[in-house]
């Protein structure tokens, strides 16, 4: 019958394969605690920040200029625009954009 060959990637590999020894290996999945910390810090920026969405930029500029009140926001802007703003002086922290942030992250 018909079956997958065994992969051993745990040693070092023969004389005559295709892949060198120093090859990168696949990534490994992260450990459990790293996930839960992650997702611990995910979930206080959510509850801490305020969702502007498209507006992000214009709203950090406006604080940085004392236009409006300092508070803490989150939303989307591009590399570009982010770059635009962190030459301009504004703290600026890139984030994942999660499609579920608004919804229980598990």
């Amino acid at each position: 019958m018909p079956s997958a060959p065994r992969l051993n990637l745990g040693t070092p590999r023969e004389e005559g394969s295709r892949l060198p020894a120093d090859a990168p290996k696949a990534p490994q999945a992260p450990a459990p605690e790293l996930q839960a910390r992650l997702l611990k810090a995910m979930r206080e920026i959510v509850a801490q920040t305020e969702d502007v969405g498209e507006r992000f930029a214009d709203q950090a500029r406006a604080m940085h200029q004392g236009d409006i009140a300092q508070r803490n926001i989150r939303g989307r802007a591009s590399p570009e625009v982010a770059m635009a703003l962190i030459e301009e002086g504004i703290d600026v922290v890139p984030l994942p954009d999660l499609p579920a942030i608004k919804e229980t992250l598990q």
